[in-house]
């Protein structure tokens, strides 16, 4: 089988058109939990093709955000969507083995969790990245459903790169043992997809 990185280098010329409903619909799911104030820094790990990064600085262009994705095709598509957009930097980033420099307010990972070997590692790593009071949001395929629990093990043998998804008490298990306080958690559906949303703080 792929690395997610090959299957998405591959999937990346109809990644637009085939995945535009649960694109359009997981943004709107996250942008609707979010107050964007001028000049907040922003982490979309995991970034794509740049659908979330565009719809963030449509609704304040003011506000400064990195996008880093796996996949070098992808970020070609998002450079091309983001194209007259100032505050924005994409990078090729593994998220799993993720170093930066730099601090954000807020880390949004959406539909990237299912790929990743340890989670507690990259949570961890993302607080790290997170100035204080710094928040995080997580949405991904959830396994709160007898289907989804037996997709998971379905998904390993057929999704390139998949790993496992979680339900909502592991996710928020994994936050709290590792600094994080949670302020929303929720399931909800796109089309026949089942997933969770979950936003936690940072704590000390």
């Amino acid at each position: 089988m792929k690395t997610a990185e090959e299957h998405y280098n591959q999937l990346a010329e109809v990644y637009d058109k085939k995945w535009k409903e649960y694109n359009n619909k997981t943004a709107e799911e996250i942008i609707k939990n979010l107050d964007l104030k001028e000049n907040l820094k922003i982490l979309d790990a995991g970034c794509g093709t740049g659908i979330l990064i565009e719809k963030l600085l449509k609704l304040n262009p003011n506000v400064i955000v990195l996008g880093v994705d796996i996949s070098k095709e992808m970020l070609i598509r998002a450079k091309q969507r983001l194209i007259g957009y100032k505050n924005v930097k994409l990078l090729k980033k593994d998220i799993e083995n993720l170093k930066l420099r730099e601090k954000f307010d807020l880390i949004i990972s959406n539909s990237s969790i299912h790929y990743l070997d340890n989670l507690d590692k990259v949570i961890i790593n993302f607080k790290s990245l997170l100035n204080e009071n710094g928040e995080l949001i997580l949405v991904d395929w959830c396994m709160d459903s007898i289907l989804f629990k037996i997709l998971n093990f379905y998904w390993k043998l057929r999704i390139n790169g998949f790993k496992r998804i979680y339900t909502v008490k592991q996710i928020k298990e994994i936050l709290d043992r590792n600094g994080f306080l949670i302020k929303g958690a929720y399931t909800f559906k796109v089309g026949s997809w089942y997933l969770y949303f979950i936003k936690a703080k940072v704590i000390k």
